[in-house]
């Protein structure tokens, strides 16, 4: 008869009790994890819009190319334009995708398009209004911009 400090091996249901643990806290760091990189992944987007907004204001401030710039919104990409309207296609268009898992979900500017366009002397914009990233998998990851009609830019 072998006693109960002799017996030194594991039983096949503690093993699968360990498994079973290790699975479901996996799980839970995986889902946590994928939370995380959307929520990553919706900010980084955001601050990418922020700063080329930023930029063609900028550059309208400082009379770069004795310009006007705006910022034009796609669904997957917004780009840097010089003029004063967007040409699909321009010389001198700077595109910035914002990658496979963002979008811009709404575009809601003043006059109904989707450009921002800044004034020379003042950096204001006639375009004030929202702009809307989403998590293109996950709508409750989103943040929204606001373009006030001075032409500043913010969450």
């Amino acid at each position: 008869m072998i006693t109960a400090s002799a017996r030194r091996g594991v039983t096949a249901l503690e093993l699968l009790l360990a498994i079973a643990l290790v699975a479901i806290i996996a799980t839970l760091l995986a889902s946590g994890f994928s939370l995380f990189r959307r929520s990553v992944a919706v900010g980084a987007a955001t601050e990418t819009t922020l700063a080329v907004l930023a930029e063609a204001r900028s550059r309208t401030l400082g009379s770069r190319d004795a310009a006007s710039w705006g910022v034009h919104f796609e669904t997957s990409r917004i780009v840097l334009y010089k003029g004063p309207a967007f040409s699909e296609g321009a010389a001198g268009n700077e595109v910035t995708a914002l990658g496979g898992d963002v979008r811009i979900a709404t575009i809601a500017l003043a006059g109904g398009g989707s450009d921002v366009l800044f004034d020379r002397l003042t950096g204001a914009t006639s375009q004030a209004g929202t702009i809307t990233i989403e998590h293109a998998h996950d709508a409750s990851r989103f943040r929204v911009i606001t373009v006030l009609a001075t032409g500043i830019a913010s969450l």
